[in-house]
């Protein structure tokens, strides 16, 4: 007689839910594996986003420290602060251990082959953002090369840019005094009951040998324009005697002007902070 074993119904039961249970614990482990790699780049990405904010900020404190103290910036070859100092006057918080490089002098060529010298500046975080040993930004002074390393961000600021921009400025301002002086002139002229084309406007009497104006004499020298009657020559008109590094304008209506034939001219400098000169020649129209 012949017997056969039979599985029971509960044993077979007991193995679909423990298969059941293994595939549940397989599943929750993957998705909390997804979940904490999936938390941890966007903690990295939340990091990275916050450091270029951060450094974004920074370069505009530096970018509006640099234009308000341009003169002092450029004007010797050696930088007036080093990268720290330059932190810290700019209002620049110390987070992320932050660090500023501080670039050598640099020149260039503007309008009418005027010299511009200006230097760029570079913000950056040390650290690693890959694999491998981190290396720290190094700045090459010879080369005015920067080697941010393994910096996770850093930016630069164009001293270049800043520069430029003051130079505008300071043309616009001459654009405008001259003008401003040439309604002067013509205003006088026409006022002037001789109606004489031949007397200069722009030296009093006795200055030179046409001399007719209110404006001060410079004798055979540039002046501030603050010194020589400009608001007055002006009236009501408001003048600015400062450009926009802060140098004073210098006027001469003996140096470099014509005084002994019309139409008569007068000289301004706008001075730059590295030395020469923004230069504006105010010719007297003939009324």
């Amino acid at each position: 007689m012949c017997s056969t074993s039979r599985r029971s119904p509960r044993s077979e039961s007991g193995y679909a839910v423990l298969a059941l249970v293994l595939v549940i614990v397989v599943t929750v482990a993957a998705i909390i594996a997804t979940y904490s790699a999936r938390r941890g780049y966007v903690g990295v990405s939340q990091t990275h986003r916050a450091q270029r904010l951060f450094l974004a900020r920074a370069q505009r404190r530096i970018t509006r420290y640099y234009s308000s103290h341009a003169a002092a910036m450029d004007a010797n070859l050696n930088a007036p602060w080093t990268g720290a100092q330059l932190l810290v006057r700019a209002g620049v918080p110390t987070r992320w251990q932050v660090q500023a490089w501080v670039g050598t002098r640099q020149s260039t060529s503007i309008d009418s082959g005027t010299v511009m010298d200006y230097r760029d500046i570079w913000l950056a975080l040390p650290g690693n953002t890959g694999s491998g040993p981190a290396t720290l930004p190094t700045l090459n002074t010879t080369t005015n090369t920067f080697n941010p390393g393994t910096s996770p961000a850093w930016t630069e600021i164009h001293g270049e840019n800043i520069e430029a921009a003051l130079a505008v400025r300071a043309q616009q301002q001459l654009n405008r005094l001259n003008s401003r002086l040439t309604a002067m002139f013509a205003a006088d002229a026409a006022s002037d009951p001789g109606h004489n084309v031949g007397v200069d406007y722009w030296q009093p009497s006795g200055c030179g040998p046409y001399g007719g104006g209110i404006i001060a004499c410079t004798n055979e020298q540039f002046l501030p324009a603050s010194t020589v009657g400009l608001s007055v020559a002006l009236g009501a008109q408001r003048v600015g005697t400062n450009n926009p590094w802060g140098l004073p304008l210098m006027i001469s209506n003996t140096v470099d002007a014509n005084d002994t034939a019309p139409p008569y001219t007068m000289v301004i400098e706008s001075p730059l902070p590295w030395g020469g000169s923004i230069n504006a020649t105010v010719t007297g129209p003939l009324v």
